[in-house]
């Protein structure tokens, strides 16, 4: 009797898992991209480092203060997809300087270049971004946002902004045409013809401005606003016209309050590709938080966890919460450190970098 109540449950069993509609069900479920780790990690020091950008070609990142606190140090990528080897620990006899530049000694000719713009020390962090259609680069931080020209890979200083005491965020609109500074909690706009200053833009009272960004189609900046006021913390995403600065529209408070003011890593804004969302990260206590926001009305269209976002420049993919999902369908394709504090996808190649608090790490997507 034994024996057959056996033989019965085996063979239901059997029927259950190969039974044709669970195994359509399991045949039909989405599949992970493999996303795996490349190169060696690069050990960072206990620095602040806000953010990272890649040059649009793809050959190109920098990463401010991984040298030193006064630094921004560019990284070549090669054709492989390569960058070169970096010792956990640097002194100045690592370095020569050629051009301006304090260039890392190589091992072998061939390698990739891995060098560093020296600045004034500024321990609450620097923070960059390349322009898309050349090779301009912006670091802002201190009292100045510095432009460098890096056409002959010489990267010359191109140009100074002083516009206030503290200055913590320079962006460049996609078509160069406008330069975004935030200084002192306001916003400047620039044009990058003549440098000269087209808008100045104050916050509403009690509160100040911590990151921008620039809409695709080069029409529109959205700012971060931040209420400043102790035990009533609140942020909302403004618009302006990124040509002249007039007003556009307040989109709603956000729905999620900040618990400290937001910041520390960029970005914290940005537009969707399509420019139909935005990606708003707040910081909160233990996680921080991730909206997707319509552009247009400010009405909640996704919520996650996490410290930071990113979208990859062809639009395809998004990172929150350590996860890469494909924008097509928001499913998930697969998973990076959860303690990333601020990442950037490649222009060229499914590749994205991620800092964490001791490290800074590639990943290859291959779907």
């Amino acid at each position: 009797m034994q024996y057959a109540r056996s033989g019965i449950y085996r063979n239901a069993l059997y029927r259950v898992l190969f039974s044709p509609v669970l195994m359509l069900s399991l045949f039909a479920m989405p599949t992970k991209a493999k996303i795996r780790e490349i190169g060696s990690k690069l050990s960072i020091r206990p620095v602040i480092i806000r953010n990272l950008a890649y040059r649009a070609d793809g050959t190109l990142f920098a990463i401010p203060n991984f040298v030193s606190a006064g630094s921004v140090a560019l990284f070549e990528v090669n054709q492989r997809g390569e960058i070169t080897e970096v010792p956990s620990r640097l002194s100045e006899k690592d370095f020569v300087r050629s051009a301006g530049l304090f260039h890392l000694r190589k091992e072998n000719v061939n390698d990739p270049y891995m060098a560093f713009i020296g600045l004034p020390e500024n321990l609450s962090g620097y923070a960059v971004d390349f322009s898309d259609t050349g090779s301009m680069l912006v670091i802002a931080g201190g009292n100045q946002a510095v432009i460098y020209d890096g056409g002959a890979a010489q990267w010359d200083k191109a140009r100074s902004l002083t516009v206030g005491a503290s200055v913590t965020r320079a962006v460049f609109s996609p078509d160069g045409k406008r330069l975004a500074v935030i200084a002192d909690g306001k916003l400047y706009l620039f044009s990058t013809e003549t440098y000269a200053a087209v808008a100045r833009i104050e916050p509403a009272t009690d509160c100040k401005f911590c990151d921008v960004t620039f809409s695709r189609d080069n029409t529109r900046c959205a700012v971060y606003e931040f209420r400043t006021v102790m035990f009533d913390y609140g942020a909302r995403v403004r618009i302006f016209s990124a040509s002249n600065g007039t007003h556009d529209r307040d989109l709603p408070k956000l729905s999620v309050r900040p618990s400290v003011e937001p910041q520390e890593n960029f970005p914290l804004l940005s537009f969707a590709p399509g420019d139909s969302l935005l990606a708003v990260t707040i910081p909160t206590a233990f996680t921080g938080k991730v909206l997707l926001i319509e552009s247009n009305d400010g009405d909640l269209y996704r919520e996650y966890k996490g410290y930071c976002h990113s979208f990859s420049p062809d639009g395809t993919k998004f990172i929150a919460q350590g996860t890469v999902f494909s924008t097509a369908d928001w499913s998930v394709l697969g998973k990076v450190p959860r303690a990333t504090r601020t990442c950037v996808f490649s222009p060229t190649e499914p590749v994205v970098i991620c800092i964490t608090q001791d490290a800074v790490r590639r990943f290859r997507i291959e779907e």
